[in-house]
């Protein structure tokens, strides 16, 4: 049900207020994955429906608990997720908050791809909303002791939050919700591709680091997958291809971060496990929708 997501979200919200840093081991990442994903113990009627194969249910429900549970971890212990993929790397606050920034929306990503599959586009455009203005929300703290203005931030919390209410109340249709909401999350390609203007109302007069920059153009491409998801989704009345077009965009994201690993200190390693990764997620994705036609 939309609720249930919606649930965690708040959850989610609530935790990241008081909880205390914790890691959370890639044992259990991997686990609450596969759990997400309907990769626990199958029927037999579930084999016969699969065909033995990998639905895109299965793929987009595995690919919502990995941005989930890795981004709970990004967001509760940012310094140590960062040794995973750049030990030498000490983050500073302005960099830490950059990184809980994109590990929250990869959250709401993740909760957004759930509440899909289990309630449809409409109640997934609602759990966005509140996602993003929850995860919003959460980084105000942050941005307090960096000395930034959260004026502007708290606009946008009051916009997310409000249209997700009234999507919510009926009070707008699910067509006007979706296509605002679309509409936000895919003009962040501005950002993608000018992020100066963003970078100015986070952090104002200050220089931010190569890494800042390279977190704030992931957290913006972030956005940018979920807003393809949507539309492509709604637009087609098929998830599978929403599920193809937003993990090919992000396999664009990665190459584009692998391109500045350098400058960044980040390990090319890891990067080119998620790129082949979220390739084939979407090649997968694409080809059960072919096998589908």
């Amino acid at each position: 049900m939309m609720f249930s997501a919606l649930t965690v979200a708040i959850a989610i919200t609530a935790t990241t207020a008081s909880a205390a840093p914790v890691s959370l081991p890639a044992r259990t990442t991997s686990a609450l994955a596969l759990r997400s994903g309907g990769f626990g113990k199958p029927t037999k009627s579930a084999l016969a429906l699969r065909g033995g194969g990998v639905t895109n249910d299965q793929l987009s429900n595995t690919l919502a608990g990995v941005l989930i549970a890795s981004g709970l971890q990004g967001w509760y212990a940012p310094k140590e997720q960062m040794k995973m993929y750049a030990p030498g790397v000490k983050l500073s606050d302005e960099e830490v908050f950059f990184l809980r920034a994109l590990q929250g929306l990869n959250v709401v990503q993740g909760l957004t791809m759930m509440a899909a599959a289990e309630s449809g586009l409409s109640a997934a455009t609602i759990v966005c909303l509140f996602g993003q203005a929850m995860s919003t929300t959460a980084n105000i703290g942050l941005l307090e002791k960096l000395e930034v203005k959260t004026g502007p931030i708290v606009g946008c919390i009051a916009l997310f939050g409000t249209l997700g209410e009234l999507a919510r109340r009926g009070v707008i249709t699910s067509d006007l919700a979706s296509n605002i909401n679309n509409v936000m999350l895919l003009a962040s390609v501005g950002e993608i591709l000018k992020p100066e203007p963003i970078i100015k109302a986070f952090l104002g007069k200050r220089e931010p680091s190569a890494l800042s920059k390279s977190l704030l153009q992931n957290f913006s491409w972030t956005k940018f997958n979920t807003g393809l998801f949507l539309l492509i989704s709604k637009r087609t009345g098929k998830r599978g291809l929403g599920l193809a077009a937003a993990t090919a965009s992000n396999t664009l994201n990665v190459i584009a971060t692998m391109r500045r690993s350098d400058e960044i200190g980040v390990k090319k390693a890891g990067l080119i496990f998620w790129a082949v990764v979220s390739g084939a997620f979407s090649l997968l994705a694409l080809k059960n929708e072919k096998d589908q036609a």
